[in-house]
């Protein structure tokens, strides 16, 4: 079941108010999360759910030491051991949120109703209304904004829901109620039965990391393109690129001389690593999953999401691993009785493994990178028509040269505690004969179809007219295929854009002196 909540800052005029659908099974910090990105909060102080009837109160661990220390006499418990049903019970049920507990932000959070999903692969926590922006808070002075006349008012509430939406989605795993029950504890514990059974299996005596193969999770429609790790290097495990970005990512990295930053920027893959007789605070250091095989191995797990932080992986991923652990194994014993999977490099091809409909089989294919993009993810023309009929006539400049792309900043910022840091999305033009930077903003954005396409519009419309060369990096590049295809606009991919690294850079050092 999905439980509605109202979340309203009551004293504002007008008031700012949020409406949710969050599963009933969420916990309080789960809770804590979305209001910090419903009010567009940084969860930089502390918090408190009160319990008007009897004064029960719900924190973070964080304040524990600072609750034992206080003289109040209020009983509490634990915001990520406590879920929302225990206490939304009824419509109409209402609990107190302070953010920031001394001259704080007060909301309450009613339950307004009780739910069915949408649909099975509904996801949630999702906003589906909202009223008012918050607009500052100086000293005492607290203010909201809105806009009452009509177009503008819906225009508003569309925009804003929407954002709101971009916000979750960006920094929060979403859940249908298929994935609360796939999801569970016992997640770990079949990740932990394959791994160990992957070490014990050894296939990097067999298999190079050059050997691609394929793998579709039907429980998850995701492809997921498996890597074996050690026969070429001392690094020994498994790399799975999931999805797209994944298909892409290993795609440039096996085949483009990239540096680590441009690596790191583009990798979307969980990474498992057999690492020996690691030191204890190291341990503790480590962003990853650590799973212990034997008294002297153990397996770190690492997510690596393009324009996120490297982070420990979570139950999604962790049962996905399993899965493709699991059908390594099966395509390992295979090679071991004299079954061949290409060489990517050299052949120009990978394994495609599917199941027939009725599951009896599996169905192996051999299939190339041009084949399998297109099946993953088809390449998306983001413009309209009529904005593409508008490129097309624009004038051609003579001797224009401008470098054009969408690069992640390599500075974490972490926008809730203990959640996965993101990066910084870059957007640089840049005349790279005079050095002069034409248009240069940064987002809270993933690089997309849509995103990269609409600031190459956005170029055009700027300069009035189509540059001589446009010099952009190569994952820029893909993103522009479909405009590419449409029409022969200059675009060249160079191995180094040398201003607009300068740029980065600059901005990279500015956002590291704001965090100091």
């Amino acid at each position: 079941m999905i439980l509605e909540l109202q979340i309203e800052l009551k004293e504002l005029k007008p008031s700012v108010w949020r409406t949710i659908h969050i599963h009933r099974h969420a916990t309080f910090q789960n809770l804590h999360n979305i209001i910090q990105l419903m009010f567009d909060w940084w969860d930089t102080y502390p918090y408190e759910f009160r319990l008007l009837d009897d004064g029960l109160l719900i924190i973070s661990k964080r304040m524990k030491n600072q609750m034992q220390q206080s003289h109040k006499k209020n009983h509490y418990i634990y915001a990520d051991e406590t879920k929302l049903e225990d206490y939304f019970k009824m419509v109409g049920d209402c609990i107190e949120y302070e953010y920031g507990l001394t001259n704080g932000w007060r909301l309450e959070v009613t339950l307004q109703k009780v739910l069915q999903p949408m649909t099975k692969n509904h996801l949630y926590p999702l906003c589906v209304d909202a009223g008012n922006e918050l607009l500052n808070k100086i000293g005492s002075k607290r203010e909201s904004i809105q806009f009452p006349f009509g177009k503008q008012r819906a225009l508003q509430h569309h925009n804003l829901v929407n954002r709101l939406n971009e916000k979750i989605a960006d920094n929060m795993l979403q859940f249908s109620t298929i994935d609360r029950k796939t999801y569970s504890k016992d997640c770990w514990i079949h990740l932990k039965q394959a791994t160990e059974k992957y070490y014990d299996d050894k296939p990097w005596e067999d298999l190079t990391n050059q050997q691609i193969f394929a793998i579709y999770d039907e429980q998850f429609d995701e492809y997921l393109f498996c890597s074996v790790l050690g026969n070429d290097n001392g690094l020994y495990g498994l790399s799975v690129y999931v999805g797209f970005n994944g298909l892409l990512s290993l795609h440039t990295s096996l085949t483009k001389n990239l540096s680590i930053e441009q690596l790191f920027q583009l990798h979307a893959n969980l990474l498992l690593q057999f690492e020996k007789n690691i030191p204890k605070e190291a341990k503790s250091e480590n962003k990853s999953t650590p799973i212990f095989c034997n008294d002297e191995v153990n397996a770190q797990f690492t997510s690596y999401q393009p324009g996120y932080f490297p982070w420990k992986i979570n139950e999604k991923e962790a049962t996905m691993f399993a899965f493709a652990i699991e059908q390594t194994l099966y395509l390992h014993e295979k090679v071991k009785s004299g079954y061949v999977i290409p060489n990517y490099i050299e052949e120009g091809e990978l394994l495609l493994l599917t199941q027939e409909k009725n599951g009896a089989k599996n169905v192996e294919t051999y299939i190339t990178f041009e084949q399998m993009i297109k099946q993953v993810l088809p390449l998306q023309l983001t413009i309209s028509e009529l904005e593409l009929k508008q490129l097309k006539t624009v004038e051609r400049a003579t001797d224009l040269v401008v470098e054009f792309s969408l690069q992640y900043v390599n500075v974490p910022i972490q926008r809730l505690k203990d959640n996965r840091p993101f990066l910084p999305l870059s957007s640089v033009i840049v005349n790279q004969q005079t050095k002069q930077i034409i248009y240069h903003n940064i987002y809270n954005a993933r690089l997309d179809y849509l995103n990269v396409q609409a600031e190459f519009l956005h170029m055009i419309n700027l300069l009035g007219v189509l540059p001589t060369t446009i010099l952009t990096d190569e994952l820029t590049y893909h993103y522009l295929k479909p405009l590419l295809q449409k029409e022969a606009f200059p675009v060249e991919v160079q191995g180094e854009l040398v201003v607009t690294h300068e740029i980065n850079e600059s901005v990279s050092q500015y956002l590291l002196t704001k965090a100091e």
